[in-house]
């Protein structure tokens, strides 16, 4: 939602938009894509 400038569609429950709406907090990634792009 940060990059619509004009227009945005949320496509999904409320009661979902309601729980994204209420978290806030900033997460780690668990992904592992910094140690992929690291090793040669």
């Amino acid at each position: 939602m940060t990059r619509g400038k004009n227009l945005v569609i949320i496509v999904g429950s409320s009661n979902a938009l309601k729980i994204a709406l209420n978290n806030n907090k900033t997460s780690l990634r668990l992904s592992g894509l910094k140690q992929k792009l690291m090793s040669p």
